[in-house]
């Protein structure tokens, strides 16, 4: 009787000492957080820009919503902002492009060198292949649509 009692109580303090260790570390906090919270939203992203559309002042978003990532595309109205689209973006992970000394994980710039901007995503997926999701205003369609390039693949 003596060992079931030395063996529970020994078996209790390691538990709560355990629990103790885990509860108060913050990657575990974190990873309860994000595993119980399915409808998770972090901003990674944000431009505000009165290029891409000849008419709106627009605000592009990038975020990472249950484990996917968006591209959110807001107009500035007299309430306030609307989203206008939200486009899915290939790739499971946010990434980072340098471009003209300038690094950033959303940029507007005119990389097929005609009189429109695009919008640049990077992102990169599972295999750690890094993904490029262009997008360019269509005005005959009014929506933003994604370029099929070399690029919106996995680059390597």
């Amino acid at each position: 009787m003596k060992f079931k009692f030395n063996y529970y109580f020994l078996s209790s303090i390691l538990l709560l000492i355990l629990s103790l260790v885990l509860f108060f570390n913050p990657k575990f906090k974190r990873f309860i957080n994000t595993s119980l919270n399915t409808n998770s939203r972090e901003i990674l992203a944000k431009i505000e820009t009165k290029e891409l559309h000849p008419q709106l002042n627009l605000t592009l978003i990038k975020i990472k919503q249950n484990q996917k990532l968006f591209l959110e595309v807001y107009a500035q109205m007299n309430h306030g902002l609307e989203l206008i689209e939200k486009l899915n973006l290939d790739g499971e992970f946010d990434a980072f492009l340098m471009l003209k000394e300038r690094t950033s994980n959303l940029l507007i710039s005119n990389i097929d060198r005609d009189s429109d901007l695009e919008i640049i995503v990077p992102t990169y997926n599972y295999k750690m292949k890094p993904i490029l999701n262009v997008f360019k205003y269509n005005s005959n369609l009014e929506e933003f649509r994604k370029v099929n390039s070399k690029y919106s693949k996995p680059i390597l």
